[in-house]
C-alpha cells in the first residue's frame, strides 16, 4: 500500500501508537498530517519541528476534507472495541461507537465512489471523499504512557500482576502494524485484536452482506 500513498493523516499522533506512527510514516519518506487536542498544541509544534518538511498540523478534523484520492485516514478503535471488559465500561462503550462509525463512513465513502463513476460531474465534496482509503487501527493492549499510568488498578482488577495479560511493546505493535498495512487491510489489528476483528468479520461482517449494505 505505501507506494501508492503519499500523504497520511493521523488523528491523534501527540503520543503513544499515533506518535510512532507519524514517525514511521516519515521514515519512509511520507506527507504526515497530524491531529491532537488544543492543549496539545505544543506538542503538535515539536512533531512538526522533528519531521520537517513533511509534517502539516490540523487542529480539527475539518482539515480531513482536504484530503484527495491517493490519501488515507486511519482511525485508531481499541481491542476492547470487540471485546469488551467490566474494567472500563465507559472506554469501550466509546471505542465500540468509533468502530461503528469507521464501518460506516468507509461504506459512504464507497457510495460516493460509486455515484462519482456513475456521473462525473457531481459536486466538489463527493470528488473529495470518494477514494479515500478509510482504515480502522486496531490495536491491543500497548505499552505506552496512557496505560502506564493506570497499570497497577489494571492488574490488580485482574487478579494481580502474575494473573494480568501485560501489555505488548509499542515497538512490537509497529511492526505488526505495518505487516497489516503493506497487506492492504481495511481493519489492522494486532495480537489480541486481530482475533476480535476476525470474530466480527464472521459474524456481523456476514449479516451486513446479507442485507445487502456491502
Amino acid at each position: 500500500m505505501s507506494a501508492r500513498i503519499s500523504t497520511i493523516l493521523i488523528l491523534g499522533a501527540t503520543r503513544g501508537i499515533g506518535e510512532a506512527l507519524a514517525h514511521h510514516f516519515h521514515t519512509i519518506s511520507k506527507k504526515v498530517i497530524i491531529t491532537g487536542h488544543e492543549r496539545d498544541e505544543g506538542k503538535m509544534q515539536l512533531l512538526a519541528d522533528e519531521l520537517p518538511g513533511r509534517a502539516s498540523i490540523r487542529t480539527a478534523f475539518a482539515g480531513a476534507s482536504e484530503a484527495r484520492a491517493a490519501t488515507a485516514l486511519f482511525v485508531t478503535t481499541s481491542s476492547l472495541a470487540y471485546f469488551p471488559v467490566p474494567v472500563y465500561p465507559g472506554y469501550c462503550a466509546a471505542k465500540a461507537g468509533l468502530a461503528s462509525f469507521v464501518k460506516i463512513l468507509r461504506m459512504q465513502a464507497r457510495a460516493l465512489e460509486l455515484e462519482k463513476d456513475e456521473r462525473r460531474k457531481r459536486d466538489e465534496e463527493a470528488e473529495k471523499v470518494g477514494g479515500m482509503r478509510i482504515i480502522e487501527v486496531v490495536p491491543p493492549y500497548v505499552d505506552i504512557a496512557l496505560n502506564a499510568e493506570h497499570r497497577a488498578q489494571t492488574d490488580a482488577l485482574q487478579g494481580g500482576e502474575e494473573k494480568a495479560v501485560q501489555p505488548m511493546a509499542l515497538g512490537e505493535y509497529v511492526d505488526g502494524f505495518f505487516e497489516g498495512f503493506e497487506e492492504e487491510e481495511e481493519e489492522i489489528a494486532v495480537g489480541f485484536a486481530k482475533k476480535g476483528v476476525e470474530v466480527w468479520k464472521r459474524g456481523f461482517g456476514e449479516l451486513r452482506r446479507c442485507s445487502g449494505m456491502e
